[in-house]
């Protein structure tokens, strides 16, 4: 049977214990582990403030920002309600591309968003 490496705690302080290390060096790494936990946390912090959802091609897409204006590839939406929130995000004027196929949706409910928000307009897909 193999003697432990280390006696069994007692009654005795921390100091009489043998450790693998010195208690300066100790120390030292519970401090440099307890700022690379804060670290951790702060960068975990970080990542979910500045999260930004992945959105695929064509879906609320910024493809140029051109003498102050701002195109936005959305060409891919085919809801009224899904354009509604894309252009909900946008503070300033934009040219909106926008097309795909026309499901008989009716667009009329946001005409007023639409012309508030888009500088102009560019169609494309099976329905121009």
């Amino acid at each position: 049977m193999r003697k432990p490496r280390y006696p069994k705690p007692s009654g005795a302080s921390a100091e009489d214990r043998p450790t693998p290390l010195p208690l300066e060096d100790l120390s030292h790494t519970l401090a440099q582990r307890i700022a690379q936990r804060q670290q951790e946390i702060q960068n975990r912090e970080l990542r979910r403030i500045f999260y930004v959802p992945h959105l695929e091609p064509h879906h609320r897409e910024q493809v140029a920002y051109f003498q102050g204006v701002l195109y936005v590839n959305d060409s891919a939406a085919s809801a009224p309600q899904a354009v509604w929130e894309a252009l909900q995000e946008f503070d300033q004027p934009i040219v909106w591309i926008a097309g795909g196929l026309d499901k008989g949706n009716d667009w009329g409910e946001i005409l007023p968003l639409v012309q508030a928000r888009v500088k102009a307009l560019i169609l494309i897909g099976e329905n121009p």
